[in-house]
């Protein structure tokens, strides 16, 4: 991968802003990770995910906010994979719906009566500190520039 323009018509191609795939997402228990499904919303080169105020990875983010994500890429016959490390940041306000939005998260008002501003759901980006790509052609992982994000 040698540009972010490059980069962003891969995630263009098998992650279409259309169609939120399930990441799987590590947050820490102060015992051991966590790892569990999520539904990946992704706006250009930013990620958000949304969960329940209330769940065990909230408060697992609230008291140790960094989270790392992988998703698998598949392209043809071939499995790659985006691995994120970084910093979860609860999202508000407007720059909360624009994300959701953009990038097309699924109906929040089918799991929460009042959407995106129900008290009881949580949205974070994923500020990354770390982004490793293991492109299906290549199957060797590269570490990305965080500039790119």
């Amino acid at each position: 991968m040698n540009s972010r323009e490059e980069l962003f018509g891969l995630l263009d191609e098998i992650i279409p802003n259309d169609k939120p795939p399930a990441i799987f997402l590590a947050t820490w228990d102060g015992e051991c990770p966590r790892v569990r499904p999520v539904s990946l919303v992704r706006d250009g080169l930013s990620f958000y995910f949304g969960t329940g105020r209330q769940d065990n990875k909230s408060k697992q983010i609230a008291s140790w906010p960094r989270v790392e994500f992988v998703v698998l890429l598949k392209k043809e016959k071939f499995t790659g994979y985006l691995r994120v490390s970084g910093k979860a940041v609860e999202m508000t306000g407007p720059e909360k719906h624009e994300a959701w939005k953009r990038g097309k998260g699924f109906d929040v008002g089918q799991y929460w009566e009042g959407g995106l501003d129900d008290p009881r759901f949580i949205m974070f980006r994923i500020i990354p500190d770390s982004v490793r790509l293991l492109v299906p052609e290549e199957m060797n992982e590269k570490e990305l520039p965080l500039e790119w994000f």
